[in-house]
């Protein structure tokens, strides 16, 4: 299905597009302070409401479940739990999130509350595969900026960079294979329904990028 995937494509693009601004030190801080308010405490609970949202296709079945799997390090060492992994990645450039930086993502982040508590299955996988077809070309921006405040653990990036792009695409194989469960035979009348909820995840991420 050509058309889903060129959303996904346009997408990255305009992140890709935000991503080669040079920022200071004190511009870098306030991007991830904006990253963490937003995705700490809220990506893995978008995870979980993709894997309640009655998916169908076993293809999506399994990887938003070996997603949440992996994220979450379940029966191994919780040191290498993504959660953890991104909390020592701020901490160490003093950049966790507060009050100011919480508040300024929330009207982002309480619209994809409002979206994906529907338990919608395409709009909710459309989402988590636009995080991370997009992480693609935002991770490899924040360990950037970590470098220029004088970090030096890059787990929580490396992590990403080593299955990004096999994640991204498996999250869109998926929801095509999901897509077409659903909408054996009325499918393009449908392809706005992917386009509205990529283009919801794209403001959190133009929000949190954009100075």
């Amino acid at each position: 299905m050509k058309d889903i995937k060129d959303i996904f494509e346009s997408a990255r693009d305009q992140i890709d597009s935000l991503t080669k601004i040079v920022l200071t030190k004190n511009e870098s801080r306030k991007v991830l302070r904006r990253y963490g308010a937003a995705i700490h405490p809220n990506f893995i609970v978008w995870m979980e409401l993709t894997s309640l949202s009655g998916l169908r296709h076993p293809d999506a079945q399994y990887t938003v479940g070996r997603n949440l799997y992996d994220k979450l390090r379940v029966g191994m060492s919780q040191k290498n739990a993504h959660p953890v992994m991104l909390w020592n990645f701020l901490n160490q450039v003093n950049c966790l999130s507060n009050g100011p930086t919480s508040k300024y993502v929330q009207p982002e982040v309480a619209v994809l509350y409002e979206t994906m508590g529907r338990l919608s299955p395409i709009q909710n996988l459309a989402i988590m595969a636009a995080f991370e077809y997009c992480s693609i070309v935002f991770i490899p921006y924040l360990a950037k900026m970590t470098v220029v405040l004088g970090g030096t653990d890059f787990e929580y990036t490396n992590s990403h960079n080593k299955v990004s792009l096999k994640n991204a695409e498996a999250f869109i194989d998926a929801l095509i294979a999901e897509f077409k469960l659903q909408y054996p035979q009325t499918a393009p009348m449908h392809i706005h329904d992917v386009q509205r909820s990529v283009d919801i995840a794209l403001e959190l991420m133009k929000k949190i990028l954009t100075l």
